[in-house]
């Protein structure tokens, strides 16, 4: 029948006959509102957390774009630099033929004046309509900066 024989004097009403079971107590809970709507956005946003992988890509991806770009714009201001600077010695060129033409110029205004010399308009000569210039073959190299060489290699891959 059964297999173990009941033990008595092991019941806890026998060992404790004083003892009342007492109800659990249920938490005391606050009343709760109703939760306030925020002005213009009825669902709240959860922010995502990246992995420490996705942020170090996109750091590294940012720090070379910035590198990029400033490296890009330095390379810019040099060649804006260089245009300047050719055309401060093409004005300061024609500022000096200028300035000799108006002396010539009052020169032969000065010796007409001084010595009564006249000048005589100058006569035209036909010279032909052919021309006698000469076009060469050889094409002219110029100097790449380092941008034209890595947009030409590109060029040359696809």
């Amino acid at each position: 029948m059964a297999k173990y024989n009941y033990q008595y004097e092991t019941s806890p009403r026998k060992l404790e006959p004083e003892y009342q079971n007492k109800p659990k107590k249920k938490p005391v809970t606050k009343s709760k509102k109703a939760p306030q709507k925020v002005k213009g956005k009825s669902k709240i946003r959860k922010k995502r957390k990246m992995s420490f992988e996705a942020k170090f890509f996109f750091n590294s991806m940012l720090f070379f774009a910035i590198i990029f770009a400033m490296i890009a714009c330095q390379a810019f201001v040099k060649q804006r630099y260089k245009e300047k600077e050719n055309l401060k010695k093409e004005y300061n060129q024609l500022l000096t033929n200028s300035m000799v033409a108006k002396e010539a110029n009052d020169d032969t205004r000065r010796i007409a004046s001084e010595y009564g010399m006249q000048t005589k308009s100058a006569t035209l000569i036909d010279l032909g309509t052919t021309d006698y210039i000469e076009v060469s073959s050889d094409e002219v190299e110029t100097q790449e900066n380092f941008w034209d060489k890595i947009v030409n290699w590109v060029k040359g891959i696809f």
